[in-house]
């Protein structure tokens, strides 16, 4: 005759103390803690099995990012290669263009000037006593017969060692033309005028010598180079 085991249980229902009893059969208890063990069995594999899971996507996210800024590191340095490339390629097709470094020489005088308005005689020089420099004289003299009066700006400007040098002095010389007509000595003229200067180089260093005219506009309606009439007339 086969034995019926069972299991009994004791637990206390209420706050007397009074002891209970629950009676299970052996069978069912040991199927009641396997199903438990089971069910604990089951569920830390699930949680580790989630945890590695998830471990497992962070690794493939963080790699798939180093590989996405990987690659636009690589567009960057293709893009900026591909800059170099067309600007090299422009620099090629481009003509090399020569530039020629300016001589040091004095830039060219401007062209005489006669509009028939106003010519020079007389012109003579004199030796300053002191010796430093020489004395200029000549005569403006107005061609148009009219009582009206010629107005305007003169300026003596003469080259010495290079370098141009006017009386009276202007602060800026252009190819042997003072730039502000108004410094020049002012004169109105009905027919003639006498006009003397101070030139402070000695004749032996005097390059060229020039008289310019402006109109009372600033137009110049003379310039003229005396150099020669002028330092012949003192030998």
């Amino acid at each position: 005759m086969k034995i019926k085991q069972t299991i009994t249980l004791i637990y206390f229902k209420d706050k007397s103390g009074k002891a209970l009893t629950f009676k299970l059969r052996s069978w069912l208890f040991k199927l009641i803690v396997v199903s438990a063990l089971c069910f604990f069995g089951i569920s830390l594999f699930a949680v580790y099995f989630s945890y590695k899971e998830k471990k497992e996507n962070n690794d493939i996210l963080a790699e798939l990012d180093a590989t996405e800024k990987e690659n636009r590191n690589m567009k960057a340095a293709v893009k900026e290669m591909e800059t170099k490339k067309t600007v090299f390629n422009e620099q090629i097709k481009k003509p090399v263009a020569i530039v020629e470094t300016p001589s040091q020489s004095a830039p060219s005088e401007e062209p005489a000037i006669n509009t028939g308005v106003i010519t020079m005689e007389n012109i003579r020089t004199k030796r300053s006593n002191r010796g430093d420099g020489f004395l200029l004289f000549l005569d403006l003299v107005k061609l148009q017969v009219s009582n009206a009066k010629l107005s305007g700006y003169v300026y003596i400007v003469w080259k010495a060692s290079g370098k141009y040098k006017s009386f009276p002095e202007s602060e800026e010389i252009k190819n042997g033309i003072p730039v502000d007509y108004k410094e020049g000595d002012t004169f109105d003229i009905r027919y003639r005028k006498p006009i003397s200067w101070k030139i402070t180089s000695n004749e032996s260093d005097i390059q060229s010598l020039t008289v310019v005219v402006f109109g009372s506009d600033g137009n110049i309606v003379l310039k003229e180079d005396i150099t020669r009439k002028a330092l012949e007339s003192n030998r």
